[in-house]
């Protein structure tokens, strides 16, 4: 095991050695075997911008017009604070404000719903947001990050603050405020509400459209123009769902074949996680444990050719072409987990081969932390039905169908 560390000289310095651990950081608790950034890799693809800490697309423009605002402080109110500063006390008061507003209700995406007025979120939305922001230029930031850009837009301003209609035009003129695209509202805060105005609306679907932000992937540029896929998308319970009932709609065919691609890579670990969970329990409870997961695996075993809508023409290698990164490890894991499913027959119980070389993939991937090699006794938090590890991928489906929901929902105002 090593470390790394790093003297920490500056914002930029820190968001370098940010990135780079990113690509060397061990996979997270959760995931057991290694293969989230495969199921990240195609997330990224059908729905880029899209995170699964994202809850409303309003985010998206409160995070910039908070930023306008800052920007349009007079040289004397800029002194007072910084770009870091503001941008963590208005989101402080965005936060308090939806919270009156909706009455503290939860389940409405409102970010620290449940705080207290004085308590702070652990992540504001503009982290959460930043790489959406980027991805569909509402704000032009050359790629940097956001600490970055909130030091290179803390440059004292020439011109006093832009209040009124008529001098919206002049905002475009000031330096740094050319950067955000989104439609310019003075009174944002006033009429802060969930739902998003007819503005951000059309702002919002342009951006997709918009051919220099195209992603060839990419399904919200479809659900954009299709209303007939639009409307499956918005109904279906789960992503696996969808992708089965859009197979006779006419759209995009690359996209169409990366959906099926992820639809049954999804089914098909899902049955190898059944399979690790089964090996845990085992190593875990013993005669205590009652195969519980083994006779999931079975079930699924049965049907996963029916599971999968390319069950014959699934080629894992067509997944690897997503990923920034290659982890040859992890690829040929999944090679021959496939391998097996194809040949191995349907009926029979899983070899101790199999359960073996399972056995030795979390050992692999987990490292120090592989439940595997540790003693039961160190495994206290373990439910001996409850599944370890991975569920089944939906891709972010739930994030991008809020955002949508909220894109074309009819506009009101909720609050006068």
């Amino acid at each position: 095991m090593f470390e790394i560390g790093w003297i920490d000289f500056s914002n930029k310095d820190r968001e370098r050695a940010k990135r780079l651990l990113s690509f060397i950081k061990p996979e997270g608790q959760l995931d057991e075997l290694g293969v989230g950034y495969i199921r990240d890799a195609l997330s990224n693809q059908i729905f880029p911008g899209i995170s699964t800490i994202q809850t409303r697309a309003k985010y998206f423009f409160i995070v910039t017009n908070i930023l306008r605002d800052f920007g349009k402080l007079n040289p004397s109110e800029k002194r007072k604070t910084t770009g870091r500063n503001y941008l963590n006390t208005q989101e402080h008061e965005v936060k308090n404000r939806l919270r009156d507003l909706y009455e503290g209700k939860e389940g409405l995406g409102i970010i620290g719903v449940t705080l207290k007025k004085r308590q702070q979120v652990k992540r504001n939305a503009s982290e959460i947001y930043w790489n959406g922001l980027q991805t569909y230029c509402f704000l032009e930031n050359g790629g940097l990050s956001l600490p970055q850009f909130l030091k290179n837009f803390s440059a004292p301003q020439t011109l006093e603050r832009s209040v009124t209609e008529e001098e919206k035009d002049d905002l475009m003129e000031i330096e740094g405020l050319e950067k955000i695209k989104t439609p310019i509202d003075n009174h944002w805060f006033q009429n802060l509400q969930l739902g998003l105005t007819e503005d951000e609306q059309g702002f919002f679907k342009s951006q997709i459209l918009q051919p220099s932000n195209f992603k060839p992937y990419s399904l919200l540029v479809d659900l954009m123009k299709n209303e007939e896929l639009r409307n499956v998308f918005i109904d279906a319970p789960t992503f696996q769902d969808f992708v089965v009932q859009v197979q006779e709609i006419n759209f995009d065919i690359d996209v169409k074949e990366n959906l099926v691609l992820a639809h049954d890579f999804s089914w098909l670990m899902e049955g190898v996680h059944l399979l690790y969970n089964h090996i845990l329990k085992v190593h875990i409870f013993g005669a205590n444990y009652t195969d519980y997961h083994l006779d999931e695996y079975t079930e699924w075993r049965t049907q996963i050719k029916q599971l999968m809508i390319n069950f014959k023409g699934f080629d894992p290698s067509g997944l690897y072409k997503h990923t920034m990164y290659s982890r040859k490890g992890t690829e040929l894991f999944i090679d021959a987990w496939w391998e097996y499913i194809k040949n191995s027959d349907p009926k029979a119980l899983p070899s101790s081969d199999i359960l073996k070389f399972i056995e030795n993939r979390e050992r692999l991937s987990k490292g120090k932390k592989s439940r595997l090699s540790k003693p039961a006794s160190a495994n206290t938090d373990i439910d001996i039905e409850k599944p370890v590890g991975l569920s089944r991928f939906q891709f972010r489906f739930f994030n991008a169908k809020t955002i949508v929901k909220d894109i074309f929902e009819e506009s009101k105002k909720e609050f006068q």
